[in-house]
C-alpha cells in the first residue's frame, strides 16, 4: 500500500460518485474490483391537454415548467432524467407512454394530473 494509507483505512466512502482521481487511488492500492451502481434513469411523463413544451404555444397553453424543475432535481439527486414529453389526457396515450417509460428507465415520474376517470 501507499505510504499515506494504512491497512484497513477507508479510502472512499459508500455512495461517492467516482472521479478520475478516485480510480487512480483504487489502482494505487491494487483494488481492481469494487461494487458500483449506475445512475438511475428517471422517465418524466407530463400529462395534460393544457400543457406544452413549445415556447410558441404559451399564449394558448400552460408551459410545462414542472418537468424542467423535476429534471434538475433528478440530476441533483444523482439520477439521469429522460424527458418523455407531454401526453394528452387520453388513456391509450398514457398507457403507451408508461410502457415506453418502463422500457427506457428505472423510475417513472409523472407531472400534471388527469381530468378523466382513467383506471389502469
Amino acid at each position: 500500500m501507499g505510504s499515506d494509507i494504512k491497512k484497513g483505512e477507508v479510502v472512499l466512502k459508500r455512495g461517492r460518485i467516482l472521479r478520475a482521481q478516485d480510480i487512480k487511488l483504487l489502482a494505487d492500492i491494487k483494488r481492481w474490483h469494487v461494487k458500483v451502481f449506475r445512475k438511475p434513469k428517471v422517465a418524466i411523463l407530463s400529462i395534460g391537454n393544457e400543457l406544452t413544451n413549445k415556447i410558441e404555444e404559451v399564449d394558448i397553453k400552460k408551459f410545462n415548467s414542472h418537468s424542467l424543475m423535476l429534471s434538475i432535481l433528478v440530476e441533483e439527486a444523482g439520477g439521469t432524467p429522460l424527458d418523455m414529453g407531454v401526453f394528452p389526457d387520453d388513456k391509450l396515450s398514457i398507457l403507451n407512454a408508461l410502457k415506453t417509460g418502463l422500457e427506457r428507465a428505472d423510475i417513472i415520474a409523472t407531472v400534471g394530473g388527469l381530468l378523466l376517470d382513467i383506471r389502469i
